[in-house]
């Protein structure tokens, strides 16, 4: 996976009006993706637009997708491209999940046991 595909879906995200854009690189900690992007919806009705829109993008650009989970639960929508996956949530959800914390933790962790 290249770093292109990432600045590509980032500002698409951003001309979605997605907030909160974060990328992060995994690879290193998870034998699932490379990256992992969240970014936050502005409500119910712009995250379903933003899932179902990221699936046409998607063939727009060539990108194929394997999966595209949450699309009919309006919280989470998570797409999953193979090596990198983008995760759409709601600001509430967002809040509860505390995906960067996780994310930071295990990459943080990671490094920590590389040093010793």
């Amino acid at each position: 996976m290249n770093d292109s595909a990432i600045e590509i879906w980032s500002k698409w995200l951003q001309e979605q009006k997605a907030e909160d854009i974060q990328v992060f690189k995994v690879g290193e900690v998870s034998d699932v993706v490379d990256f992992m992007m969240v970014a936050t919806a502005l409500n119910t009705r712009h995250l379903g637009h933003m899932g179902e829109d990221a699936m046409r993008y998607a063939k727009t650009i060539s990108e194929s997708m394997i999966s595209a989970d949450g699309l009919d639960g309006r919280e989470w929508i998570v797409l999953d491209f193979g090596d990198y996956m983008i995760h759409l949530m709601l600001p509430e959800t967002r809040v509860n999940i505390n995906i960067e914390e996780h994310l930071n933790s295990v990459i943080q962790k990671r490094h920590l046991v590389e040093e010793d």
